[in-house]
């Protein structure tokens, strides 16, 4: 096996990583106490939005048909407001995340996060789950560091002794990591036994 295996999980299209809600989750130290909250602001936001759009057009028609000018004025807002809660509170983008399996340990690498490193020995087991498990149980859990990517249909699990890691490698890529962590994780039991 080379010295290090690379895998990348490509990056993924998500609106709580828009502008607001990366202002909520610095905000707020619960990950999904930020994520509702974001959910609720950007629904809220868009409501009234759509129910002041209506009450300008309204108010524009108060006096019979607008001018050309006002009706032109009322489309040009119109548009800056959507363009406003489009670029604050819709596109987000999940970064892509870089795997490597080297021969002394498990790097897991995010740009603007701080890496995870995690020894073989530390691993309890490595599995393949379902995605509606990772959202109905691990999504849900604190201690999770979760790298979910474009969501396949199935996850990589990494149980550790201190916290589960979810990784969205590519379906194909998926068993390859698998015996490669596994075996790792065997001969670094084997030398341990060895030493002892």
């Amino acid at each position: 096996m080379p010295a290090a295996e690379h895998y990348h999980i490509p990056g993924a299209w998500d609106p709580t990583r828009s502008v607001l809600g990366r202002a909520l989750a610095r905000f707020d130290s619960d990950r999904l106490r930020a994520e509702t909250t974001f959910y609720v602001l950007a629904v809220a936001a868009v409501t009234g939005y759509v129910v002041f759009t209506f009450l300008g057009w309204a108010w524009i028609n108060w006096d019979g048909p607008p001018t050309e000018a006002e009706a032109f004025r009322y489309w040009i807002l119109q548009s800056a407001g959507t363009s406003a809660v489009l670029l604050l509170a819709w596109f987000g983008r999940r970064r892509g995340v870089n795997v490597f399996v080297t021969e002394q340990k498990l790097r897991i690498v995010a740009r603007g996060a701080p890496e995870i490193t995690i020894d073989y020995s530390d691993i309890e087991y490595c599995e393949r789950i379902p995605g509606i498990q990772y959202q109905q149980h691990y999504r849900l859990y604190a201690e999770t560091r979760s790298f979910p990517g474009r969501m396949p249909e199935r996850l990589v699990l990494v149980q550790t002794s201190r916290f589960p890691v979810i990784l969205g490698l590519r379906s194909a890529e998926q068993e390859l990591f698998l015996q490669q962590v596994l075996s790792q994780r065997e001969a670094r039991r084997r030398e341990t036994h060895r030493v002892a």
